[in-house]
């Protein structure tokens, strides 16, 4: 059956059926007749089939409502009425995407599969969540906020408190965060739907459940499917479980007013910092303005090309400014354009900028601008960005969950009632776009004058460190819980006690069996019993090993090339991620840096630049730089004498070059260590297990940190162990800056390209079908035969020797805490069945005790294939000690048995499913170059598959009786404030303090 307009089908009527070109699909858009739910299919013919429940959920307030019950709907439903039927799903499903979202004016829940039977379950569950759920107080308590007796008084926690607290610990974050709302502070979207933590201590359970009622009814939903699973079988589903048993009711219309400014704004805000910063450093200055509304398509699209030409590269116009200006270290958080909301948001803006910098960095954007508007723009600038967007553009498809990114295109507009089709329909419009810009060199100034230079609704955000702030927020939030506690009767102590032991009833209850049986999942008979392989021929050109991989990749060739890494020293790897930022676009003798980025963009599908350290099967760390690049098949006589022209003679010692790529690394270290917390800490402590994780804790831990840092006073260090541990501080030099020591540095990089750019080094990897493929093949494998010979010996790499427990003290009123132990490794004894304890740890005990009762957003346990470690992280979590606590007593009930068969067989399923899920052509190619690298044949997976499906609860319980053993080898690393790491400092262990100055 052909579904047409007019069609009524399982209580549906079909309003509209479209031809979606650029997708090859047909958007069928459907109306539930009973209850006015809407279904939009992009039925396409991607095997990865995902839907998505959205629902407009805009805030009248900052209590973090729609954030809440993202959380709270997944917490139970009529037909699956336990405590967590989502963690289950991440434990037992085959789902390639499962997860819900909160944004500051919708919520969606999308979930996807690869397996027809295996979405429909996913399907059932959400499905029932959204329109059924129990919200029952209990589950508003654990997730929202509540109260707390201890010894000490009350306390306030909630899962969700506790991640804003974590939000809000980001300067980054909350930059970004004020630079979009405060745009509209007249509307809803001038409210956080994620909640303050201040004003989520306010909310009451009735709020909660009246916002749910208002705004979570069929009528309100939205719902969006894509992939190839026909339309009719899903539109019978959704009545049939859902829809045929409810009501719709009539909607008030919310539609968003934000009254347009007369005069541009300022505002200034604080963000938290540590209490020895300084406070006339490390500004965020932005400039912000209120753009196209998204019903304004041709203005949108068009402004997307403004922002990769102002802003796509550092050698765009607009960002090379601010970049070279001095005024800061790298570009504001919120630089660019954002069009995920009804109105877009354009924004311009440095970090790491002086007191006395700050009325420059406004001034600087609109003269900028101002200038490009007057003098035109650069043809080869405006064509490079329409090149690279195009090539990314249409290189989307096929890839993993690609789906997701047109189910949110067609949302934001649908929830405004935009026809989903019309933000589908973007190459059109591009291409459209593209014609009159050719035809009109006036276009983009026109659309710089129009949207950005007269624009009145424009806010400068100003954002200032205050040394010492948390501390102050956690005093006065404490001295109000004092106060409270102080005031309270014993009747309003009993209630939070009454409280208290409904959430631990309801965190303890073992429902685990009702789970088992209520909640559908895909028999075990049926998983793939074989690992699905990738075609790989393994041939040498012109003296040059060389890895073929002939997948279809619509026109694209990918390309890795690999050089080794092995023969330098501890001291020369600290430089690495300097040279790989500087390879990835610096000057040449011949052409300045934005212009071999431009002509990147116009000959390329971007190139980039990774350092990376691994152990092989036979336990051998290997390191390397991993050269990456992409190109049409049409453009291989281009584009590679110029790759590797630009590869041969790249300017590494730029001056001004390197000054501004230290600036952005530093800075990109200060913007992730607290928000990725959890990884700083779990690298940290791999590093004492493996040699190839302490090369890279040097290249992505904190200890590059360090490195950068002391760089960037103009220290050049001369004992490198220092840096374990902290920057290198000189007091007689203070003041000094990068360009001191630049020449000294740049001639480091110079010498360390010279040695690891020969051919002796070389491993090539090329993707992709046809002749293309084999004519990059044969000219790179040409040009890396000529390069310089170089014998060298392979340098002794060894793990890091370590305190048993480390504390990272850092400006974050949450914690991020990390175990690690040593482990099997692939192929020994209770490798496969720790890798499957690990996937029913995550979504069961250590969700349950870390997250469910200790209020952390996240947890996470792993097992490393070829790194020989076991690793527990949390994340945003406000416990410390009590967390590592609790590692050990999940450890010790793991060896016991206390996770049975029924969870052993869900841990099984989903760790299949990870293996399964769809990968990119470029992904799979990489894949297979990895394995092969590294020496994991297609005979060690399928052994470890086996050994998988064939998994017990008791081999797992006989293996983690490994880990129990091991534990006291664990090396514990936490970040966090003051009093959470002096927690740990008082365990009784060998312990390390290291304070990060951010």
């Amino acid at each position: 059956m052909s579904l047409s307009a007019g069609d009524r089908f399982a209580g549906f009527i079909v309003k509209s059926v479209d031809f979606i070109e650029e997708l090859s699909a047909r958007g069928i858009l459907c109306v539930h007749e009973r209850t006015g739910a809407q279904v939009y299919h992009v039925n396409t013919d991607d095997r990865e089939n995902l839907f998505c429940f959205s629902f407009k959920t805009l805030p009248d307030n900052n209590k973090g409502i729609p954030h809440i019950l993202e959380h709270s709907v997944l917490c139970g439903s009529e037909a699956f009425p336990v405590k967590d039927p989502f963690a289950f799903l991440m434990r037992s499903s085959l789902s390639t995407f499962l997860n819900a979202m909160t944004y500051p004016d919708r919520t969606l829940y999308p979930a996807g599969s690869v397996v027809e039977e295996d979405y429909f379950n996913l399907m059932r569950v959400y499905g029932d969540a959204v329109f059924f759920p129990l919200l029952k107080r209990e589950a508003f308590l654990q997730e929202g906020h509540r109260l707390e007796l201890s010894d000490n008084g009350l306390h306030r926690v909630g899962v969700v408190y506790n991640e804003m607290k974590g939000v809000f610990s980001d300067p980054e974050a909350l930059s970004a965060d004020l630079s979009f709302r405060g745009l509209f502070p007249d509307c809803n979207l001038g409210f956080e739907s994620g909640g303050v933590p201040e004003a989520i201590a306010d909310l009451s359970y009735q709020e909660f459940m009246d916002f749910y009622r208002k705004n979570y009814n069929p009528a309100a939903c939205k719902i969006v499917l894509y992939g190839n699973i026909a339309t009719e079988k899903q539109l019978e589903f959704l009545d049939r479980e859902f829809l045929s048993r409810m009501e719709g009711k009539e909607l008030s219309c919310e539609i968003l007013i934000q009254p347009e400014w007369s005069e541009p704004r300022r505002r200034e805000e604080f963000y938290g910092a540590d209490k020895d910063a300084e406070e006339d450093e490390d500004f965020i200055v932005s400039v912000n303005w209120k753009t196209a509304p998204l019903s304004d398509r041709e203005s949108v699209v068009a402004l997307e090309v403004l922002s990769e030409i102002l802003l796509g590269t550092d050698a765009a116009p607009l960002r090379k400014a601010l970049l070279e200006s001095g005024l800061g270290e790298d570009v504001a958080p919120s630089t660019g354009y954002e069009n995920e909301l009804f109105y877009s948001i354009f924004s311009a803006g440095l970090k790491g900028v002086s007191e006395c910098d700050v009325n420059r960095v406004e001034d600087l954007v609109l003269d900028c601008l101002s200038s490009l508007a007057e003098k035109g723009i650069p043809s080869e600038n405006i064509e490079a960005a329409f090149r690279k967007m195009d090539f990314r553009y249409r290189e989307l498809y096929g890839k993993r969950n690609a789906g997701l990114v047109y189910i949110r295109r067609i949302v934001r507009g649908w929830i405004y009632d935009v026809p989903p089709a019309f933000l589908l329909d973007f190459l059109p419009v591009f291409d459209r776009i593209r014609k009159i810009a050719s035809s009109d060199s006036s276009f983009f100034p026109k659309l710089i004058k129009k949207w950005l230079l007269d624009n009145r609704h424009r806010l400068t955000l100003i954002m200032r460190p205050r040394p010492g702030m948390f501390e102050e927020e956690e005093k006065r939030e404490q001295e109000q819980l004092d106060k409270l506690f102080s005031s309270m009767s014993e009747k309003q102590l009993d209630e939070i006690r009454q409280d208290s032991e409904l959430v631990s009833k309801f965190q303890s209850a073992d429902d685990r069996d009702i789970a088992a049986k209520c909640i559908p999942v895909l028999e075990l008979e049926a998983l793939p019993k074989t690992v699905e392989k990738i075609e790989q021929e393994h041939i040498v050109l012109s003296g040059i090993p060389v890895y073929l991989q002939p997948i279809e990749s619509n026109g694209v060739v990918y390309v890795d090339i690999i050089f080794s890494l092995d023969a330098l020293s501890d001291k020369e790897l600290y430089f690495i991620p300097l040279l790989v930022d500087m390879l990835e676009g610096t000057s040449t003798p011949e052409m300045t840096y934005d212009q071999v980025a431009i002509k990147m963009d116009m000959l390329t599908g971007g190139l980039s630049v990774n350092e990376d350290a691994s152990t092989t099967v036979d336990n051998k760390t290997v390191s390397s730089i991993i050269i990456r690049v992409k190109m049409l098949e049409t453009m291989v006589d281009e584009s590679v004498p110029f790759i590797t022209s630009y590869l041969s003679s790249a300017d590494v010692s730029d001056r001004e070059r390197l000054r501004m790529v230290l600036g952005e690394c530093r800075q990109d270290f200060v913007s992730s260590i607290v928000s990725s917390g959890n990884s700083f800490m779990t690298l940290r402590s791999e590093a004492a297990f493996s040699s190839a994780m302490a090369m890279e804790e040097r290249w992505k831990g904190v200890a590059q940190f360090f490195f950068l840092d002391t760089l960037s006073r103009g220290i050049f260090p001369k004992n490198f162990d220092e840096l374990l541990w902290s920057p290198v501080y000189e007091n007689n030099i203070i003041g000094r800056d990068f360009n001191v020591i630049s020449n000294e540095v740049g001639a480091m990089l110079v010498g360390l390209k010279n040695r690891f750019m020969c051919r002796e080094n070389v491993i090539l990897s090329v993707t992709g079908k046809g002749k293309g493929a084999d004519k990059v093949a044969r000219l790179i494998s040409d040009w890396a035969s000529s390069l310089p010979s170089s014998a060298s010996s392979p340098a002794v790499r060894s793990a890091l020797s370590l305190p048993l427990s480390q504390g990272f003290v850092a400006p974050s009123k949450v914690s991020y805490v990390a175990a690690v132990m040593p482990a099997p490794r692939l192929g020994d004894i209770g490798f496969s069945e720790l890798a499957v304890a690990a996937q029913a740890l995550k979504s069961g005990l250590l969700w349950e005790r870390i997250r469910m009762k200790g209020g952390a957003y996240g947890a996470s346990a792993g097992i490393s294939a070829l790194e020989g470690t076991w690793s527990f992280s949390s994340y945003r979590d406000p416990n410390s000690l009590k967390t590592v606590m609790a590692y050990e007593e999940i450890l010790q009930d793991l060896a016991k048995g206390v996770v049975g068969q029924k969870e052993i067989e869900q841990a099984i399923r989903g760790l299949i499913g990870k293996e399964i899920a769809p990968q990119s052509p470029s992904a799979r190619g990489y894949t297979a170059l990895r394995r092969a690298v590294l020496g994991i044949t297609d005979d060690m997976r399928q052994k470890h598959r086996d050994s998988v499906l064939s998994c017990s609860a008791e081999k797992v319980r006989k293996a983690a009786e490994i880990l129990v053993d091991n534990w006291q080898s664990r090396k514990i690393s936490v970040l966090g404030d003051d009093a959470r790491i002096e927690e740990i400092a008082k365990a009784g262990w060998a312990f390390k303090r290291i304070d990060i100055r951010l």
